[in-house]
């Protein structure tokens, strides 16, 4: 395979600089394990789709990322998507992690392809916490908003925009809905939404998750959390926790929304754990083969 890595454009920032580093440079070591052709480039270089590459490669939605994706995908070749671990805050080991999506940010298109082993999981000690009951008198409600880049990415418009459209459609249902909007804490574009309470800066998502019973999202990682400590989560898209979700927002899902089994959440979490590496992983070539055989499985790309 020839595999090429457009590295990201934000290089003023010390820790997206490493990551991108470290990332590739891990990258380029496990590729010639398998004879794959490795190439980095600047992200900012991009200007087509260069149809010897079998895999582009990218780091989070920084500068060209949309582009790369679409033009690439359209073409019918893969993109990875490297980026923050989905499970980062919870059990041990999380920072330094990263998630591996194929053709956009989370890792719907292969995560659930077959049921994966329990050991990567079972390292992370995580506990499933039991139900949270849904209150139908008075349902309380998180929505976990998104950057203004991740909307860009999705098409969704300006994200309080976005986030005040899926609060009326949850109020056309239930009247007495309670409502806190925790915008992504990194996003400086966040302002107050009427009818609704703005999730504190000092309130940790651990904090807020303890007075809801009902979380709402597009595609953020909170919803992992969410599910693991017994919270129903509604995803709205291309979400590494829809497997385990209700996916549209109706009169079940605020009153009485499904919830998966204790299988079916371990499970899931055990198929999340071959989602997420830690660069010594990469290095070695254990993740990218693992990566590498989910390509092919894809569309058979060629070896």
């Amino acid at each position: 395979m020839k595999v090429k890595f457009y590295a990201s454009q934000r290089l003023d920032k010390d820790e997206i600089k490493h990551q991108a580093h470290s990332i590739s440079s891990a990258l380029s070591e496990a590729t010639k394990l398998y004879n794959d052709d490795f190439e980095i480039v600047h992200n900012a270089t991009f200007d087509g789709v260069d149809y010897d590459v079998d895999i582009a490669c990218i780091w989070g939605l920084m500068g060209n990322a949309p582009q790369i994706v679409s033009q690439y995908t359209l073409r019918g070749k893969h993109v990875i998507m490297f980026d923050k671990a989905l499970i980062r805050h919870l059990g041990p080991g999380g920072h330094g992690t990263f998630r591996v999506g194929i053709d956009g940010p989370s890792p719907v298109k292969y995560m659930m392809r077959v049921n994966r082993n329990f050991d990567r999981f079972e390292r992370k000690r995580i506990k499933l916490q039991p139900r949270v009951q849904t209150s139908i008198i008075r349902p309380k409600v998180l929505y976990c908003g998104s950057s203004q880049k991740y909307c860009d990415f999705y098409d969704l418009g300006e994200a309080n925009a976005y986030a005040e459209n899926v609060f009326q459609e949850m109020r056309a249902i239930a009247t007495k809905i309670s409502i806190v909007y925790r915008p992504k804490p990194s996003w400086q574009g966040a302002r107050d939404i009427a009818g609704t309470e703005m999730s504190n800066s000092s309130h940790s998502l651990k904090m807020e998750l303890a007075r809801t019973n009902l979380l709402v999202t597009h595609g953020s990682a909170a919803a992992v959390e969410a599910i693991v400590a017994g919270i129903p989560i509604v995803t709205l898209g291309p979400c590494a926790a829809q497997f385990v979700a209700n996916t549209v927002i109706d009169n079940n899902t605020i009153y009485d929304p499904y919830f998966p089994s204790d299988q079916a959440r371990w499970q899931f979490m055990c198929n999340l754990a071959y989602c997420q590496w830690n660069e010594q992983e990469l290095r070695s070539g254990e993740a990218w083969g693992f990566i590498r055989n989910e390509i092919i499985q894809l569309h058979g790309t060629k070896q």
